[in-house]
């Protein structure tokens, strides 16, 4: 079943007559993307594809009330006595034919309410070549759209994503995985079944009403019967509380593992909030560490800097310098102040006197010429040291790289210490998020339960046992009376033949099931193992209970799953679902392909995980319809899916409230999608 379009009229937000076409999958592209904020009608989408398949009174609309379905506004529409249809229409392919299923309801305005004027009407169109679509008869359009997807399938291929954050522990998700697995089997006909044959104990089974018209002759045999049939019928009321109230000691005792996972987990916050403090004290050393290091560089490199500015002007001084010496001999370390003390003091540095208007006073006379003030000589000399320094330019670089290298080692150092701090908040999000307020009294409230329980269980199975010795005494009694009267024997017969096929009808249940959890558990840990971060694996027991085991620790980790594992693990279940359905369902067809409206909340899941599931199970659905908000299609979940992306489109109300979609270009989907609401 290939979804080409769904048309909403009056159906909830969708007042006006609303047409929305899905991408028909292709080799590459499998997915139609509808963009929408909280409360524009994303879920109600999904909804209308249940209600228009199987109608209000179907058990997977999880509306509250039938009234709701019809838009609230409409009754301001319309005058009084006025009609308006409300119409819900999905065209589909299915094994290379064109269908049409629709739905509607015509409600009338009566005394300033709606009333419904018809009953609700399905009709399923299909189309014939040359011919058209031509409506399927009757009951027939109903058993066809059944047929072609199983109710107990319509929350596999309809999936509604706040199913995705409950844990996979709770008692509904059992019950919705026995749904869905019956569903892929087609075997609650077989449940049915079971149920109308009965046992002797319920008189309003087959068998029970048989075993009532057994003949009694005497008062005393009357009263043998009576007290037989009302000891069988009190046996399996019994055997019936005893299994309800095993079923409620299961679930106290999964609440007893929460809990205790609970502590655990409250002890594990404990734990990562020291690893936190501990690491925030590596965090802010590796700070100050880098600090210190990028302090030193910027005074590296100022020197180096110098340095190589020193190197590119060297010829130039040096031809300055020589420039100079051509013409006159200098002497770089005789200072003019020198010679000027000399002639001053009339003592030379060596001891001689230097006597005014001597040879040795017209030496120093000259030699003034060529000497420079003792300031300027320092000048020079310290230019003339610096260019000797600038050498070791290339031995300063070396440096000033493992100097970076350094830096560059600390800030990696410091972006491992970030994300273990932020991975340890993480754990302490989710533990919170999901523990919420520590509560004792729930704690004790659960002994206090399971201590009932098995006090209860244990007076049940008591009294089943006395009434099942009471059954025996009188089990001599009833068979002189069955055996000793051909009627009753006829009757014996009958029953023992139909208690044959009811144990058969059980046994063929019980192996299909048995088969069908099998396969999903097999077609589940492929599914999981591609899309969750660990190693993990499914269990599923003869009652669909849930447990996920870490093969690494092997123990039960079900309850200590976090909001993001739980995402995982559903999407991981629809995918199962879908292979078991195809591989076992007698009317799911191996080779069609089939599409899949997804409701999703993806927001709780990290990078990983996220592009996981995206490469690893939406781009792998035949088809996926994906109602979505803008957040949620983060960056790695786009780059995830961008390439299977077929059709998007924003979804949003007018000011009126009633909701239109605009066609998105694929090439502007990135900037959409990244566009604040205020931009």
């Amino acid at each position: 079943m290939i979804f080409k379009s769904i048309r909403l009229k009056n159906f909830r937000q969708y007042k006006n007559d609303l047409t929305i076409r899905f991408f028909e999958p292709d080799n590459q592209k499998n997915m139609t993307i509808l963009i929408a904020a909280n409360g524009v009608g994303k879920t109600t989408l999904l909804q209308a594809f249940r209600y228009c398949f199987y109608g209000k009174s179907s058990n997977y609309l999880n509306l509250p009330r039938s009234d709701e379905l019809v838009n609230n506004t409409l009754v301001d529409s319309l005058k009084e006595l006025e009609t308006e249809d409300m119409v819900v229409e999905i065209s589909f392919n299915h094994l290379n034919t064109d269908y049409i299923a629709r739905r509607k309801v015509t409600y009338k305005k009566v005394k300033g309410t709606l009333r419904e004027e018809t009953n609700e009407s399905f009709e399923l169109l299909q189309l014939i070549e040359k011919e058209g679509y031509k409506p399927i008869k009757g009951t027939e359009s109903s058993d066809k759209i059944r047929a072609i997807l199983p109710e107990g399938l319509s929350q596999v291929f309809m999936f509604d994503g706040e199913r995705m954050e409950r844990n996979i522990s709770d008692k509904s998700f059992s019950s919705e995985l026995k749904e869905s697995i019956l569903g892929i089997l087609d075997i609650k006909k077989y449940d049915k079944l079971i149920e109308v044959i009965g046992n002797q104990g319920r008189v309003n089974s087959l068998l029970g009403m048989l075993h009532s018209r057994k003949k009694t002759f005497t008062p005393e045999q009357k009263q043998v019967k009576e007290n037989y049939d009302s000891l069988l019928s009190q046996k399996e009321e019994k055997k019936q509380d005893i299994e309800n109230i095993k079923e409620s000691l299961v679930e106290i005792k999964n609440r007893e593992e929460a809990s205790k996972e609970e502590q655990r987990s409250r002890e594990e916050t404990k734990d990562s909030s020291i690893k936190i403090e501990k690491l925030n004290n590596k965090r802010n050393e590796c700070i100050e560490k880098i600090d210190s290091i990028s302090r030193e560089f910027i005074k590296e490199s100022k020197t180096a800097l110098i340095y190589k500015t020193l190197l590119q002007l060297k010829d130039k001084y040096d031809c300055f310098v020589q420039s100079g010496k051509d013409n006159i001999s200098f002497f770089p370390y005789l200072h003019l102040d020198t010679i000027e003390y000399i002639q001053k003091s009339k003592i030379c540095i060596c001891g001689r006197h230097v006597d005014e208007h001597s040879n040795e006073c017209s030496y120093l006379e000259e030699l003034k010429k060529t000497a420079l003030p003792l300031e300027s000589s320092q000048h020079l000399n310290m230019i003339e040291q610096k260019f000797k320094q600038s050498a070791a330019y290339e031995h300063r670089m070396i440096e000033l790289n493992t100097i970076r290298q350094n830096i560059r080692d600390q800030r990696n150092i410091l972006q491992e210490i970030n994300d273990s701090i932020y991975q340890e908040e993480q754990i302490v999000r989710d533990i919170e998020k999901r523990l919420g307020h520590f509560d004792q009294a729930k704690l004790d409230q659960i002994e206090i339960d399971k201590t009932n329980k098995n006090q209860e269980l244990g007076a049940a199975q008591n009294e089943l046992r006395l009434i099942e010795n009471a059954i025996n005494k009188l089990e001599r009694k009833m068979s002189k009376i069955e055996n000793n009267d051909e009627y009753n024997v006829k009757i014996n017969h009958v029953i023992d033949i139909i208690v044959e096929v009811r144990d058969k009808l059980e046994k063929i249940k019980s192996v299909k099931e048995d088969e069908a959890r099998y396969k999903l558990a097999d077609y589940f840990n492929k599914s999981l193992k591609k899309t969750i971060h660990g190693n993990y694996s499914v269990e599923i027991d003869a009652k669909y209970h849930v447990k996920i085991i870490d093969n690494d620790t092997n123990k039960d980790v079900t309850n200590a799953l976090n909001t993001g594992h739980n995402i995982v693990i559903s999407l991981s279940f629809i995918n199962a679902l879908i292979e078991t359905a195809k591989d076992m369902s007698g009317t799911i067809n191996s080779k069609e392909k089939y599409g899949v409206i997804m409701d999703a909340a993806l927001s709780n899941l990290d990078e990983k995980h996220i592009y996981k599931l995206c490469k690893n199970t939406l781009s792998n659905l035949d088809q996926l319809i994906f109602l979505s908000f803008k957040r949620q299609l983060r960056d790695e979940m786009f780059h995830g899916i961008y390439d299977n992306i077929g059709l998007s489109y924003k979804m949003d109300k007018t000011k009126n409230g009633e909701v239109y979609i605009e066609t998105i270009e694929n090439e502007a989907l990135s900037e959409y999608i990244h566009m604040s609401e205020e931009d």
